[in-house]
């Protein structure tokens, strides 16, 4: 399964412009999971989160692709469609 993590700030201005593409992806059916670094601190570690906001795209427990700061959609979506293209 294929999704991506979402790793936001509550004060974080550029996370608060990504959530119209994440609103977007969930209505198209993409799995995209929000989560708070700073409520989840344990997990922005794990993955070696410095910079909001991360967008880390999973097969499995697998990172496939990651991307920081404000990205385009049309480049998320392309890496929930077809990760094994973007496996570094």
């Amino acid at each position: 399964m294929v999704r991506a993590l979402f790793f936001t700030g509550g004060r974080c201005s550029a996370c608060k412009r990504m959530y119209p593409s994440v609103k977007q992806l969930l209505k198209e059916g993409y799995k995209v999971e929000e989560k708070d670094a700073d409520e989840n601190k344990d997990l922005a570690t794990k993955y070696q989160v410095t910079s909001l906001p991360t967008f880390i795209i999973l097969r499995g427990e697998i990172e496939v692709k990651r991307f920081v700061g404000i990205t385009p959609i049309a480049s998320l979506r392309d890496a929930l469609k077809d990760p094994d293209y973007h496996i570094w």
